[in-house]
């Protein structure tokens, strides 16, 4: 399958949004997850933002959060 175009840049604030979710455990954060695994479907951060993506489904959202937080450094870093 081949690698969707995805604008780097739109990643960040979907991520920080997804974040500020987690923090307080909302119950959005389910279905703002699906929308950015929708977004990022296809792209090269797909498959790690799958498993955040399961965390949140499994309602681990701390675990979840962590995950996010390494994602959200990484791509600062880039």
């Amino acid at each position: 399958m081949p690698t969707r175009e995805l604008q780097l840049e739109q990643v960040p604030p979907l991520l920080q949004q997804l974040e500020s979710l987690q923090e307080v455990k909302s119950f959005g954060t389910r279905a703002a997850v699906r929308d950015v695994a929708a977004l990022l479907e296809g792209s090269s951060l797909a498959d790690e933002f799958t498993d955040i993506e399961q965390n949140v489904t499994a309602l681990a959202y701390d675990t979840a959060l962590l995950k996010l937080h390494e994602l959200l450094k990484r791509l600062a870093q880039s």
